[in-house]
């Protein structure tokens, strides 16, 4: 199944369950949410959005070292990044979002010295995540696996 195809079935099934009420408590997902955010690297794919066709699929990789819940629907993603060839970890502020148990990650804004102004929308569900992205000009797709820091 293409990427496209996939990506618009996780949002035509997310966006008709908006609607159903959920009744994990807030405090429960966020704990949830927090376990399932320390210590790991998102493993997966992604791609481009270019002249209304998507480019050939590359692999990514993202580690966070934790996540910690702020005020309201306020988070900090630490996450370890390459600045200047040097692993930094790097406090990022996102806000996140529950619909029907999934979390929704939303990055509006974020500028990154040196690399650009970037938003997103990242869908995590069990062990996995899917999501757009923009930043600049270009906007994208991706998709992967959460697991363990070290895990393969």
């Amino acid at each position: 199944m293409n990427t496209a195809l996939r990506f618009l079935l996780v949002l035509l099934f997310s966006t008709s369950l908006a609607c159903a009420q959920d009744p994990t408590p807030a405090s429960a997902l966020d704990q949830q949410f927090t376990s399932m955010l320390n210590n790991v690297t998102l493993t997966g794919r992604w791609c481009l959005v270019r002249d209304g066709q998507l480019t050939e699929e590359r692999d990514e990789s993202y580690t966070i070292v934790s996540v910690k819940k702020g005020e309201g629907d306020q988070w900090i993603v630490n996450a370890q990044l390459k600045y200047q060839g040097q692993a930094i970890v790097a406090p990022i502020p996102v806000r996140v979002q529950w619909v029907a148990g999934a979390a929704v990650m939303i990055v509006e804004n974020l500028t990154v010295p040196g690399g650009g102004t970037y938003s997103a929308r990242v869908l995590f569900q069990g062990q996995s995540y899917t999501g757009t992205w923009s930043g600049g000009a270009k906007t994208g797709f991706l998709h992967g696996l959460v697991k363990p820091t070290g895990a393969r």
